[in-house]
């Protein structure tokens, strides 16, 4: 999963005040290949069959210019049907990043910030019903998260002296515990993935630079994967052999071994043609592996209110890209498991 996805002024300020202010505890619920060859602009076509659940930005107007005023999380077929919101967000308690399905479909967890105060992670019926709280914390959270082949989910946290750190919890709010050895930094912008074999992949940055390094559920064997530009977003398949990034440089998304042994593979080129940005420098793109990994959907950060992202698919090849009809403001895409 990039640069954090930031709404608003009002947003950014929040997250500002998540990183300074407040303690460092957190609290828990009691347990209950060819590249595209595509136009700028697709045609909208019919998708295969799925669901992909994105956060969409709301807008409002001030004088002449669109503002961003919250995100709400949205469900939609991958043929453009069904869109359908799930969870809502406001001002002072935004939706941020993107959605985590459990393993089984049935379940959706996601990150929810307040402004100059917390964020927290909640889980939701699959319908958007039940939204309960799993665990909050006094300072920052990722905007991402992702969920275990079981019933886990890891996240990233600020923690004290401002070091970021991987952490898991069981859905229903027990067992919270520290993934990432002490003092390993990892990326608060970037959504981690929990590998089919219980490798939990992640973004570690500094300053100058960026990489992808995996891990296992119980902190041991971190694994550098691969450098990365910044900012960068990945997505990993289904199987856990590949990673899907956005290569700035070659302003393509790529196909590259899990493993971290091997050549990338350009999928779709000119990527920049899609994004709905000024710059190539500074928004990444975020993706997302159909169930049967045939498929891919990606967007932009959505953070440029005057040129709003939309949702794209491509089949893993590099062929067939389409845009998905319907899903416009909308970013980190994320298929539902089948």
């Amino acid at each position: 999963m990039f640069v954090a996805l930031l709404l608003t002024v009002l947003i950014v300020a929040g997250a500002q005040a998540l990183a300074v202010n407040g303690g460092t505890s957190l609290t828990t619920t009691s347990p209950g290949a060819a590249a595209a060859t595509a136009s700028p602009t697709p045609s909208p076509t019919a998708g295969g069959p799925g669901t992909i659940a994105f956060t969409r930005a709301r807008l409002g107007v001030a004088g002449n210019d669109l503002v961003g005023k919250s995100s709400d999380i949205y469900v939609v077929r991958s043929d453009g049907s069904g869109l359908t919101r799930l969870a809502h967000g406001s001002g002072h308690s935004f939706i941020r990043g993107g959605a985590a399905w459990s393993p089984d479909g049935g379940q959706i967890a996601f990150i929810r910030g307040q402004a100059f105060d917390r964020a927290s992670v909640w889980v939701m019926n699959a319908d958007g019903s039940e939204q309960r709280l799993v665990t909050r914390s006094k300072k920052a959270l990722g905007p991402g998260l992702a969920w275990s082949p079981g019933t886990q989910l890891v996240f990233s946290n600020l923690e004290r002296d401002d070091v970021l750190a991987l952490l898991a919890v069981n859905a229903d709010g027990s067992g919270l515990r520290h993934v990432t050895p002490g003092g390993k930094r990892v990326s608060l912008d970037e959504q981690p993935a929990w590998a089919p074999d219980g490798r939990i992949f992640f973004d570690r940055e500094d300053a100058d630079s960026s990489e992808i390094c995996s891990v296992k559920s119980d902190g041991s064997s971190l694994t550098l994967v691969t450098a990365a530009p910044q900012p960068t977003s990945f997505s990993l398949s289904p199987d856990g052999q590949w990673l899907l990034l956005w290569d700035r440089a070659k302003d393509a998304l790529v196909r590259v071994p899990a493993s971290g042994e091997g050549e990338s593979v350009v999928l779709v080129d000119k990527l920049s043609r899609y994004i709905a940005r000024y710059s190539p420098s500074f928004y990444a793109v975020a993706s997302s592996w159909s169930p049967d990994g045939s498929q891919i959907a990606f967007a932009a950060d959505g953070s440029r209110w005057s040129k709003p992202s939309a949702l794209y698919i491509v089949n893993a090849d590099g062929s067939g890209l389409r845009k998905v009809p319907n899903a416009d403001r909308g970013w980190n895409p994320v298929w539902r498991p089948q």
